[in-house]
């Protein structure tokens, strides 16, 4: 019991438990409304009113606005409404979450950001601040605050052009300027060192300061709309702000509009990456296979069944066109080859290297895992994807000095890969 006149009352005179209880609580009530009414008060005599303190100093001027205490504001250290962070007797107090001095766990910022749901809007306003100081950057002031949302709500994104660089952008109506992540900036051929100073200085809802690196006016297009926008490069997400807005028109009804995305739209849309006519290969890469070359091995083409040879051409014109393999008018090694159809009715040509190459390969020595490995590597996941690579090993390039053992002897003459092939047992340990 803190009340000093609720003790005094209590001892004036004798009383039972239950008494002595009813009164206290009464006069504990009675003291909190007493402070609310009081706190009413005081709001409002001093609804309405702006105090404007204009303070001189040498060589710089600076106009500071103190504006009243607003409905529902709350203190961000505590999270009361009777009372304004400057008052809070928790001014000292340390958050369990983030250890940080100043304010309580249920108000922590950093718990708030972490536990927060993904959709979020971002206030950006633009306050110009005067202060005439050579020694000072005088530029305006962007701040940005972060309102989390409990409510899964979705985020409007849309696909702007910037230098000829489709960018999927943040629709914020609250953010004054427009943001491009470092990351997208690279991508439409930018580098951070050609940009110039920021012209405004992003500040967060805290006031910390955000870390821009910089600004540059880029061609933007949308649709048949083109405009020289300058943009500010961030870490944070590429927000579309509303000095864009008012230089194009968006197309509102297709950013709000639901459609549904079937397989066969991501198929048309990739079509490169689903397209079985060709096969890839990884870029930048060159395998090449360590044989004893003191004894070349040259064994004569076998002879391929009538039955399947017009498939066996096919199969081999394909594999030419293919750029897989070519053709060469001499080699030291030559292995015959192994016609095999596959389910689908086609033709897959392997070479017999078992009585050439394979006698003198040296094996690479990778662990390739076991399946218990991998089961345990998988234990504790809830989503699987199954990628299956069309034709996994041709992918990869053979080094122009290794290509020469996989020389294959047909009946159509002699042809030597130049990607990785099947039948070869240094494959299996390269490919991993």
């Amino acid at each position: 019991m803190r009340s000093q006149a609720t003790k005094k009352k209590l001892l004036s005179e004798d009383r039972t438990f239950e008494k002595a209880l009813k009164v206290a609580q009464a006069n504990e009530l009675a003291e909190k409304e007493s402070k609310q009414l009081h706190y009413n008060v005081e709001f409002d005599n001093s609804t309405n009113t702006q105090v404007h303190a204009v303070t001189g100093f040498k060589n710089k001027t600076k106009a500071v606005a103190v504006t009243s205490n607003a409905v529902g504001r709350k203190c961000y250290r505590c999270d009361s409404t009777l009372h304004l962070a400057d008052k809070c007797s928790h001014i000292h107090s340390i958050c369990n979450y983030c250890h940080k001095t100043g304010h309580l766990a249920k108000v922590c910022f950093k718990r708030k950001k972490e536990s927060g749901s993904n959709s979020q809007t971002n206030l950006v306003t633009t306050t110009p601040t005067t202060e005439i100081d050579e020694d000072i950057f005088s530029a305006h002031t962007v701040y940005m605050r972060s309102v989390h949302s409990s409510t899964n709500y979705p985020l409007y994104k849309f696909t702007a052009t910037i230098e000829n660089k489709d960018v999927v952008m943040e629709i914020d109506t609250g953010s004054a300027v427009t943001l491009l992540n470092s990351f997208d900036f690279k991508r439409c051929g930018g580098s951070t060192s050609t940009l110039k100073p920021a012209s405004v200085l992003l500040k967060s809802y805290t006031g910390d300061t955000i870390k821009c690196f910089g600004e540059k006016e880029m061609c933007v297009r949308v649709g048949d709309q083109v405009h020289d926008l300058i943009i500010r490069v961030v870490d944070g997400p590429s927000l579309l702000g509303r000095d864009m807005m008012s230089k194009f028109t968006l197309p509102w009804h297709n950013i709000f509009s639901v459609v549904s995305t079937t397989s066969d739209d991501i198929i048309q849309h990739y079509r490169e990456l689903f397209d079985n006519s060709t096969v890839g290969k990884l870029k930048d890469v060159q395998v090449s296979l360590k044989v004893n070359d003191d004894n070349p091995v040259f064994v004569k083409p076998r002879v391929v069944p009538f039955s399947v040879r017009s498939k066996y051409e096919v199969a081999l014109a394909k594999l030419e066109a293919d750029d897989i393999i070519e053709r060469v008018d001499h080699s030291n090694w030559a292995s015959p080859t192994v016609p095999v159809v596959k389910p689908d009715g086609g033709m897959r040509i392997c070479g017999d290297y078992s009585v050439t190459i394979n006698k003198f390969s040296v094996l690479e020595q990778y662990p390739v895992p076991t399946i218990e490995e991998l089961l345990s590597k998988l234990s504790g996941g809830r989503k699987y994807t199954k990628l299956d690579l069309s034709q996994a090993y041709h992918q990869l390039e053979l080094s122009p000095e290794s290509r020469k053992y996989t020389t294959i002897n047909t009946h159509k003459g002699l042809y030597q890969y130049k990607r990785l092939t099947y039948g070869i047992n240094s494959a299996v340990s390269i490919f991993q």
